[in-house]
């Protein structure tokens, strides 16, 4: 969610995306009530990479997601139909659900096991930000320490199938992600919509009574 806040903000600010105009109409609005928008994105993106942080940095006390997919590979005999069944054995249409159930198997986990290896470099970026800045912020931006958009594209959608195959396995549901974040960038397109046109409505307002003023006080003065 907070990935969305700050790609939602990113977004409308870009004259290459929405349009010049429409660009700096936002701008104008987000300035307007900077006290507001600039802690605003300032905290969804420190959210977004101790978020990113705690799923995917290791730590010998943390339920990070590399632990989980350890111990469905260790526990991957637990996971088959049977299992399912008596876990789940009170739940409503449940003879349909053993039959469709899929255990996780090795190809699964070759699957994930490449994901990960492929972004190992990237976890070990987000363990200098968490620590160096976001902790205790003693480390300058720079190009070594920053995350790009793309990357963090790549954490946010392993997580999300990681995340969404451990709960189809287990408990034979998914989470519907897109949906969310759909939603969030909705929200804050309309928050920005209403900054920005409650300016200009203010504005077209205040105009409006000047000009009945100035044409009250002329006819005031033609009639004395």
């Amino acid at each position: 969610m907070a990935f969305s806040v700050v790609k939602a903000l990113q977004k409308l600010k870009a004259p290459n995306i929405v349009g010049k105009d429409e660009a700096v109409g936002n701008l104008s609005a987000m300035n307007r009530y900077k006290g507001a928008f600039t802690p605003f994105e300032a905290m969804a993106g420190y959210m977004l990479y101790m978020t990113l942080a705690r799923i995917f940095v290791s730590h010998k006390d943390a339920l990070y997601l590399r632990r989980l997919v350890d111990y469905a590979e260790q526990n991957k005999k637990h996971l088959t139909a049977q299992d399912f069944r008596e876990f789940q054995e009170d739940r409503e249409y449940i003879d349909e659900l053993s039959i469709a159930y899929k255990g996780f198997d090795r190809e699964d986990l070759i699957h994930i096991k490449a994901l990960f290896l492929e972004i190992e470099p990237i976890i070990e970026k987000l363990k200098v930000i968490r620590d160096k800045r976001l902790a205790h912020i003693d480390l300058q931006s720079t190009s070594e320490t920053a995350i790009s958009h793309a990357d963090t594209k790549k954490l946010l959608r392993l997580s999300e199938e990681v995340l969404n195959m451990l709960a189809q396995r287990h408990f034979h549901s998914m989470a519907a992600y897109d949906a969310i974040e759909r939603q969030t960038i909705g929200d804050v397109m309309g928050l920005i919509h209403l900054a920005r046109f409650e300016t200009e409505n203010n504005t077209a307002v205040a105009e409006l009574m000047e000009e009945l003023g100035a044409d009250y006080n002329t006819n005031i003065d033609a009639a004395s």
